[in-house]
């Protein structure tokens, strides 16, 4: 395979969305699979990273999971080096927007109570 066609850090940051798009709408890789036509390996392949996703196909599965496509996509600062010198400050501001844009996609009661008790403990 080419070094062109590997997938790259972005194509496993968007297949670990995928799975956990999936997850959180408690759906197996073939149920999502029979929803887009695909099978269950495929999904598992996108989901790993090991083959790409393309824009249409991701547009597909931000529809069935109901969440925007932006989702899929990582911050800049999610796939940067820890070598790189980043102002806290700055960096608590986007995990805080973050977290709060991906809270909303949660809708099991239970994943949240979890959440809050998290929080807690974080806060305490």
């Amino acid at each position: 395979m080419s070094e062109a066609k590997r997938p790259d850090d972005v194509d496993r940051f968007v297949g670990q969305q995928i799975r956990e798009a999936r997850r959180s709408k408690r759906m197996t890789q073939e149920q999502v699979g029979k929803a887009l036509g695909l099978t269950f390996q495929q999904v598992q392949k996108y989901e790993k990273g090991v083959n790409r996703v393309s824009a249409g196909r991701l547009l597909r599965f931000s529809e069935l999971f109901e969440c925007p496509v932006e989702y899929f996509f990582p911050v800049s600062s999610e796939l940067s080096s820890d070598t790189e010198a980043s102002d806290p400050e700055t960096e608590v501001a986007e995990l805080q927007e973050k977290i709060k844009s991906q809270i909303t996609q949660i809708k099991d009661i239970d994943d949240l109570r979890a959440i809050k008790r998290l929080m807690r403990l974080a806060i305490a």
